[in-house]
């Protein structure tokens, strides 16, 4: 019995062929997929404006919502926040043109009076809305 090394065994061979493709192979794919950043400035001229962007259009119309549920418009409270006083209230204070509704409230109102201040805008043909999320000053108290 022989527990050593033979005579006729070879020494262990490491093959360098498949780790130099590989480590190529590597490098290749580091290569490509790498970003190479590209400094070049462009110069633009941008013209300049030379009327106020907001010259000629009215102010918005503000709807204030409170977390009581309690509606001010133009600074006038209204008495009943229901759908029909809300959309005579918003046909008068919006009068003739193409007005602009903003919706102010803030995470302490009901959703559901957002929603229905919504809908009476679109009744009342106040088609573009925008949406403010403020705290709400004391307003006069309703007319009688």
């Amino acid at each position: 019995m022989r527990f050593g090394q033979s005579a006729d065994q070879e020494g262990v061979n490491l093959e360098l062929t498949p780790l130099i493709d590989v480590v190529l192979l590597l490098v290749l794919f580091f290569m490509v997929t790498s970003t190479f950043q590209d400094d070049a400035e462009l110069q633009v001229d941008l013209p300049q404006a030379t009327a106020d962007p907001a010259a000629g259009r009215p102010d918005p119309l503000e709807l204030g919502i409170r977390a009581d549920g309690t509606m001010v418009i133009a600074g006038r409270r209204l008495e009943r926040p229901d759908l029909p006083t809300l959309k005579a209230a918003l046909r008068e204070a919006a009068g003739e043109g193409d007005q602009r509704l903003v919706i102010a409230a803030d995470r302490a109102t009901p959703h559901e009076q957002v929603v229905l201040a919504m809908d009476a805008a679109r009744q009342a043909g106040l088609l573009r809305l925008g949406f403010r999320a403020a705290a709400l000053p004391d307003a006069d108290p309703p007319d009688s």
